[in-house]
């Protein structure tokens, strides 16, 4: 029998080569197997497990647990860590074609230890290139890149160990000032609370935008320790800020990309044209076309802090029509440029804690207050 933990989230006890299996017409459970070595750190661990379990009590259904996980380590067996804490183990070699959808590599003072164990580093070199996604959390990302799997990747590290980091494995895109950062299939983080936000981004891109919501209020996640993590804060209180056009908002972050005319989100929102608008005017203080314009600056602002894609790529995952179109639309709400907006990104961690709300941080009430009430971008400039 697996262990469980919360509300059925399944633990360990079974080889990776047995299939989370499926019923006729629900989700498959989906895989994720953890790499663990002595002296990992539980609080990585525990917060990524605690917030994927989560999931299955603030969405109730008939499926199958969103998530079956699997605890893995080279040898197999009990793994410590601080005080003695413990978790019993899968060997990683147990498999010869792995099922897990997502591999994750912990973190821990035990990462030296581990990388002087050159067949556990073949082994992850290995899984690594055959699961759907990797991620590598802490010193876990020294595991990934021995491996070689991170080469010429952008990756978020440990301040602690930034350093090191770049100079051991020269041909990765060393940041430490990055909470989380998504490489294509990959994502990094250096670990420790940030581990949080790197279970809600699985969540999200497995079960939806507002299934990451919902497991973010049940956390109570309202600091706000970067940028990314303002951002998602206050989308958070955007998605609470209407129970009635919540689902069409959803809608609307899952379909950027398509031409959403009055007409279409009017159908979608089960009601008249002229209803729509005259209802969501009065119920939002914004115009259906405006709100769409601040989902769309918003997703930019993800995207231009998250990842590396050109600004005119960006553009078009966002939803507008040419790069001219996201800098009137961003300059206006934001009141800085795409670009400048990176850049303060980028640098955000040598700013001065003290000084002012700089425009970077973006507060998505304060956006809609915006295009509400036309008012100019704040003077604030950049540092």
């Amino acid at each position: 029998m697996w262990p469980i933990l919360s509300d059925g989230l399944r633990l360990a006890a079974k080889p990776l080569n047995v299939p989370a299996g499926e019923k006729a017409g629900r989700p498959m459970t989906r895989t994720v197997c953890f790499l663990l070595y002595d002296q990992t750190n539980f609080l990585t661990l525990g917060s990524i497990l605690e917030a994927l379990s989560v999931l299955d009590r603030v969405r109730p259904s008939d499926h199958l647990p969103s998530y079956n996980v699997i605890l893995s380590s080279y040898d197999g067996g009990k793994i410590t860590g601080a005080y003695g804490l413990a978790a019993e183990t899968v060997s990683i070699r147990d498999s010869a074609e792995p099922t897990a959808d997502t591999l994750i590599i912990c973190g821990g003072w035990g990462f030296e230890a581990a990388l002087g164990n050159a067949d556990l580093v073949r082994h992850v070199a290995d899984q690594g290139r055959k699961v759907r996604r990797l991620c590598a959390v802490g010193g876990g990302v020294f595991l990934a890149a021995a491996a070689g799997l991170l080469d010429d990747r952008h990756v978020a590290a440990h301040p602690s160990v930034a350093r090191r980091l770049a100079e051991q494995f020269p041909r990765l895109n060393v940041d430490s000032s990055s909470i989380l950062i998504r490489d294509g299939d990959i994502l990094t983080s250096p670990g420790m609370s940030s581990s949080v936000d790197l279970a809600l981004t699985l969540i999200e891109a497995d079960y939806g935008y507002t299934a990451a919501v919902d497991v973010a209020k049940y956390l109570v996640l309202y600091l706000k320790r970067s940028v990314y993590d303002k951002q998602v804060s206050n989308d958070l209180i955007l998605q609470g800020m209407s129970d009635k056009f919540g689902p069409l908002h959803d809608w609307i972050r899952s379909n950027l990309r398509k031409k959403l005319s009055l007409e279409t989100l009017a159908e979608q929102a089960g009601m008249s044209t002229r209803n729509f608008t005259r209802v969501y005017q009065r119920h939002m203080g914004i115009s259906p076309r405006k709100a769409v314009e601040v989902f769309r600056v918003h997703a930019a602002c993800r995207a231009l802090t998250l990842g590396r894609d050109q600004i005119p790529l960006v553009a078009h995952h966002c939803g507008f029509d040419s790069e001219r179109t996201l800098l009137r639309a961003f300059t206006r709400i934001i009141g800085v440029s795409p670009s400048q907006f990176r850049e303060a990104a980028r640098n955000e961690a040598g700013r001065d804690p003290a000084d002012p709300l700089d425009p970077h941080n973006v507060d998505v009430n304060e956006l809609l207050a915006r295009a509400a009430h036309a008012r100019p971008p704040s003077g604030h400039t950049l540092h």
